[in-house]
Protein backbone atom coordinates (compact mmCIF):
# COMPACT_ATOMS: atom_id res chain seq x y z
CA UNK A 1 0.00 0.00 0.00
CA UNK A 2 0.89 3.83 -0.61
CA UNK A 3 0.38 6.92 0.78
CA UNK A 4 0.20 10.24 -0.27
CA UNK A 5 -0.02 14.04 0.20
CA UNK A 6 -2.42 15.91 -1.44
CA UNK A 7 -1.55 19.55 -2.22
CA UNK A 8 -4.63 22.36 -3.10
CA UNK A 9 -4.38 25.56 -3.70
CA UNK A 10 -6.55 28.22 -1.53
CA UNK A 11 -6.24 31.18 -4.41
CA UNK A 12 -5.43 31.39 -7.93
CA UNK A 13 -2.46 33.06 -7.28
CA UNK A 14 -1.22 29.95 -4.74
CA UNK A 15 -2.30 28.16 -7.79
CA UNK A 16 -0.27 29.26 -10.38
CA UNK A 17 2.77 29.70 -7.75
CA UNK A 18 1.81 25.92 -7.30
CA UNK A 19 1.87 25.25 -10.82
CA UNK A 20 5.68 27.04 -11.26
CA UNK A 21 7.37 24.75 -8.84
CA UNK A 22 6.43 21.82 -9.89
CA UNK A 23 6.61 22.72 -13.28
CA UNK A 24 10.57 23.68 -12.42
CA UNK A 25 11.04 20.37 -10.11
CA UNK A 26 11.85 22.59 -6.94
CA UNK A 27 9.47 20.37 -4.92
CA UNK A 28 11.62 17.61 -3.77
CA UNK A 29 9.70 13.97 -3.05
CA UNK A 30 10.88 11.57 -1.01
CA UNK A 31 9.53 8.41 -0.44
CA UNK A 32 10.10 4.99 1.86
CA UNK A 33 10.27 1.28 1.11
CA UNK A 34 11.22 -1.86 1.77
CA UNK A 35 12.69 -3.92 -1.30
CA UNK A 36 12.98 -7.63 -1.63
CA UNK A 37 17.14 -8.62 -0.82
CA UNK A 38 19.94 -7.03 0.11
CA UNK A 39 21.52 -4.19 -1.71
CA UNK A 40 24.94 -4.29 -2.04
CA UNK A 41 25.26 -0.73 -3.54
CA UNK A 42 24.45 2.16 -0.42
CA UNK A 43 23.45 4.61 -2.98
CA UNK A 44 23.83 5.67 -6.81
CA UNK A 45 21.22 7.19 -9.42
CA UNK A 46 18.73 4.72 -11.70
CA UNK A 47 18.69 6.08 -14.46
CA UNK A 48 16.16 4.05 -17.48
CA UNK A 49 13.68 5.08 -19.40
CA UNK A 50 10.00 4.18 -19.31
CA UNK A 51 7.31 3.24 -21.48
CA UNK A 52 4.39 1.08 -21.84
CA UNK A 53 4.10 -2.77 -21.50
CA UNK A 54 3.42 -4.09 -24.88
CA UNK A 55 3.62 -7.59 -23.38
CA UNK A 56 1.53 -6.76 -20.40
CA UNK A 57 -0.79 -3.34 -21.62
CA UNK A 58 -1.29 -1.19 -19.28
CA UNK A 59 1.59 -1.76 -17.50
CA UNK A 60 5.10 0.48 -17.33
CA UNK A 61 8.35 -1.17 -18.19
CA UNK A 62 12.32 -0.09 -18.69
CA UNK A 63 12.87 0.39 -22.25
CA UNK A 64 15.50 -0.91 -23.91
CA UNK A 65 16.94 -0.87 -28.03
CA UNK A 66 15.75 -4.72 -27.73
CA UNK A 67 12.59 -3.99 -26.38
CA UNK A 68 11.85 -1.29 -28.94
CA UNK A 69 13.13 -3.74 -31.68
CA UNK A 70 10.30 -6.29 -30.34
CA UNK A 71 7.87 -3.82 -30.20
CA UNK A 72 8.08 -2.07 -33.58
CA UNK A 73 8.47 -5.66 -35.40
CA UNK A 74 5.04 -6.69 -32.92
CA UNK A 75 3.45 -3.59 -33.77
CA UNK A 76 4.20 -4.25 -37.88
CA UNK A 77 3.26 -7.45 -37.71
CA UNK A 78 -0.51 -7.13 -35.63
CA UNK A 79 1.24 -9.30 -32.89
CA UNK A 80 -0.09 -6.33 -30.13
CA UNK A 81 -3.38 -7.39 -28.23
CA UNK A 82 -5.43 -5.46 -26.50
CA UNK A 83 -6.92 -2.33 -27.17
CA UNK A 84 -6.64 -0.02 -30.00
CA UNK A 85 -6.17 2.89 -27.82
CA UNK A 86 -3.66 0.81 -26.42
CA UNK A 87 -1.78 0.89 -29.61
CA UNK A 88 -1.34 4.19 -29.61
CA UNK A 89 0.21 4.85 -26.18
CA UNK A 90 2.92 2.43 -27.10
CA UNK A 91 3.94 4.10 -30.00
CA UNK A 92 4.84 6.99 -27.73
CA UNK A 93 8.86 7.50 -27.64
CA UNK A 94 10.08 6.35 -23.81
CA UNK A 95 10.36 8.51 -21.15
CA UNK A 96 13.59 10.25 -19.36
CA UNK A 97 13.06 8.40 -15.64
CA UNK A 98 16.00 9.39 -13.17
CA UNK A 99 15.65 7.91 -9.36
CA UNK A 100 17.83 8.57 -6.20
CA UNK A 101 18.55 6.02 -3.71
CA UNK A 102 19.58 5.43 -0.62
CA UNK A 103 19.84 2.51 2.26
CA UNK A 104 19.04 3.38 5.09
CA UNK A 105 18.95 0.21 6.54
CA UNK A 106 18.74 -3.93 5.87
CA UNK A 107 16.31 -5.72 8.00
CA UNK A 108 14.53 -9.14 7.82
CA UNK A 109 10.83 -8.84 7.27
CA UNK A 110 7.92 -11.33 7.42
CA UNK A 111 7.01 -14.34 10.31
CA UNK A 112 7.76 -16.96 10.15
CA UNK A 113 9.22 -16.91 6.88
CA UNK A 114 11.78 -13.61 6.86
CA UNK A 115 13.09 -12.69 4.15
CA UNK A 116 15.73 -10.40 3.98
CA UNK A 117 15.30 -7.15 3.06
CA UNK A 118 16.35 -3.38 2.14
CA UNK A 119 15.32 -0.27 3.59
CA UNK A 120 15.48 2.24 0.84
CA UNK A 121 14.98 6.20 0.66
CA UNK A 122 13.76 6.98 -2.91
CA UNK A 123 14.06 10.45 -4.09
CA UNK A 124 12.24 10.56 -7.86
CA UNK A 125 13.51 13.70 -10.45
CA UNK A 126 11.36 13.17 -12.64
CA UNK A 127 7.25 12.02 -11.62
CA UNK A 128 6.36 8.93 -14.49
CA UNK A 129 3.57 6.99 -13.39
CA UNK A 130 4.75 3.29 -11.65
CA UNK A 131 8.50 5.02 -11.65
CA UNK A 132 9.37 3.63 -8.56
CA UNK A 133 8.04 0.29 -8.41
CA UNK A 134 9.42 -0.44 -11.85
CA UNK A 135 12.92 1.17 -11.36
CA UNK A 136 13.12 -1.03 -8.17
CA UNK A 137 12.20 -4.28 -10.00
CA UNK A 138 14.59 -3.45 -13.27
CA UNK A 139 17.38 -3.64 -10.37
CA UNK A 140 16.37 -7.16 -9.02
CA UNK A 141 14.60 -5.95 -6.01
CA UNK A 142 11.25 -5.34 -6.47
CA UNK A 143 9.36 -3.05 -3.47
CA UNK A 144 7.77 -5.98 -0.73
CA UNK A 145 4.30 -6.25 -1.70
CA UNK A 146 3.80 -4.50 -5.11
CA UNK A 147 1.42 -7.03 -6.41
CA UNK A 148 2.42 -5.74 -10.14
CA UNK A 149 5.89 -5.45 -10.32
CA UNK A 150 6.82 -7.89 -7.25
CA UNK A 151 7.44 -10.90 -7.40
CA UNK A 152 4.64 -13.11 -9.01
CA UNK A 153 3.19 -9.82 -9.96
CA UNK A 154 0.99 -9.18 -12.97
CA UNK A 155 3.78 -7.37 -14.88
CA UNK A 156 7.01 -8.38 -13.76
CA UNK A 157 10.36 -8.17 -15.46
CA UNK A 158 11.54 -11.67 -14.36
Amino acid sequence: DTSGVVILARSQQSLKHLHYQFRERRTKKVYECLVACSMSVESGWIDMPLGRDFENPPWMRVITDDYSKSLNTALLNGGVAGKPSWHKMLRKKAKKCLTGYEVIGKETFGDPCKLEVTRLKLSPITGRSHQLRVHCAALGHPIVGDDIYGYDGRAACY
